[in-house]
Order: structure tokens, then sequence, then C-alpha cells
């Protein structure tokens, strides 16, 4: 318990000192959460034009787009605000970096995953407010299974960017860059996720990633699934996250055993 309190405290510390330094250049958090707002709320209006030509897309409306649009945002905003970090893994291996998130007292985890966000994510999360608060305007009743859709989501993309991420350490020439290109995968397959990948990839990605994660809460919100299918996104997270976490323990230990504090080739 007192371990889970250190890393407690310290995220909360490492978190705060990042949005502290953030807030102390205001013109350009401003400029770029602006410049993101606008970005985004563009993508909405080409997204009114084919909608106004062709009556529905693949079965969506235009206000499932709302929903769809303000759920990704609200999501991506919150894991790369708060825990997106764990991107930067592999470069902070590639570069001999990670000793000095050693330094403290605490899970090297735990500061690692603060190491992330940039202001053009407040700028999503301000689309992803104002896409959510425009459907909930229609769809009243729903505003308690998108707020958890949107926690479960996070905590997913958190888990399989864990896994992929920690591979780094057993595969460290095979998989530089690897990583950022599975998350914008899953970012994009998120967005439109009837529209995205053929073939056996396509399976493969939507049964380990998508559709327990992101595709059954954005069914359920649209009223095609039962609320119950949440089970299953919960279940997929949490898998998730234990083998992201388990693959994370092995990697830092075979890290930290290496000549030198590197990775064991």
């Amino acid at each position: 318990m007192n371990n889970l309190s250190k890393n407690i405290n310290a995220f909360i510390l490492f978190s705060c000192l990042k949005f502290k330094k953030m807030f102390s250049f205001k013109v350009n958090v401003i400029s770029q959460t602006v410049g993101m707002f606008i970005n985004n709320l563009a993508f909405l209006f080409i997204w009114w034009l084919l909608y106004k030509r062709f009556g529905n897309i693949n079965g969506y409306s235009f206000r499932e787009t709302f929903l769809i649009e303000g759920f990704v945002a609200l999501f991506y905003a919150f894991f790369f605000l708060f825990i997106g970090g764990i991107t930067k893994l592999s470069e902070y291996v590639n570069q001999d970096k990670i000793l000095d998130l050693q330094l403290y007292p605490v899970n090297p985890l735990t500061i690692l995953i603060t190491k992330s966000g940039a202001p053009s994510q407040f700028g999503d999360f301000l689309q992803g407010t104002l896409m959510i608060v425009i459907y909930l305007f229609l769809n009243s009743k729903r505003w308690g299974w998108i707020f958890a859709s949107v926690i479960l989501a996070t905590i997913g993309l958190f888990g399989v960017s864990l896994i992929f991420n920690s591979l780094i350490f057993f595969f460290p020439k095979v998989l530089h860059g690897f990583s950022n290109i599975i998350e914008n995968i899953y970012i994009g397959g998120s967005m439109y996720p009837s529209q995205n990948f053929r073939g056996v990839f396509r399976y493969i990605l939507y049964a380990v990633l998508l559709i327990p994660i992101i595709s059954f809460p954005v069914e359920v919100l649209r009223g095609f699934l039962h609320p119950s299918f949440l089970i299953y996104t919960i279940i997929a997270v949490i898998m998730a996250n234990v083998l992201g976490y388990f693959l994370w323990n092995k990697g830092i230990k075979r890290f930290e055993s290496g000549s030198g504090g590197g990775i064991v080739e």
C-alpha cells in the first residue's frame, strides 16, 4: 500500500509539473488549442458535405458523427494528456534515457507515463466535449454510458500501447517506431471503425483491439447493442493491461540485467 501511495503521489507531482511548464507559455497553449479545434471542426464540415450528398455513409448518420468524433477526440486527449508517455518508451530505450526514470524510488512506469501531452490536445478535448454535448442534447439519457465508454477506451488504449511498446525490450531493432504505427492505426480505426483495413489483418486487429475496446462501446451508445456488451469491453481492457504490465516488468528487468544497463541482445 505504501508503494501504491508513492506511485500515486509521484504521478500527481510529475503531472502537475508538466502542466505548469506547459501553461508557462500561455500564447502557445491558446494558439495550439484553437488551431486544433478549428482543424477538427473542418473535418466535421467535410463529413457534413458528404452526408448532404449521400444521406448516410455505411449506415452512419450525421448525428452519429458527433458521437464518434467526440468519443475518439475525448479518449485521445485524455490518453495523451495524462498517460500517453508510454508511447515514448522506444525513444527512452534507444537513447539510453530510461536510466533517468530509475532515479526515483517508484516504478519507472509511473514517471514515464507522464512524459506526454501537448497544448493541441486541449483542442481535441474541447472539440470532443462539444461533439458529445451536442449529441447528448439529442440523447440525454446516455451521458453515463458515454463517460464510462470514454474511460474504458482510454485505459484500453493504454493497455494496447503498453503491450506494443514493451516489445521494444525484446526486439529493439525490429520495433523501432513500430509502436507509433500501431497507435495511429488504432486511432484511425476507432474514428472510422467500419471503413478501415482488409483481409486477415482487419480481422486480427478488430478481434484484438477495435471490436471489444472501441466498437462495442460505440455500438452500445448507438443503441445497436445491449449495455451488457460492455462487460466484454471491461474484460478486454483488463486483459490488455495485465499482459502489457507483464511484458513491461519482464522487459524492464531484462533491461536492468543487461550489460551497462542496456538490453540483453
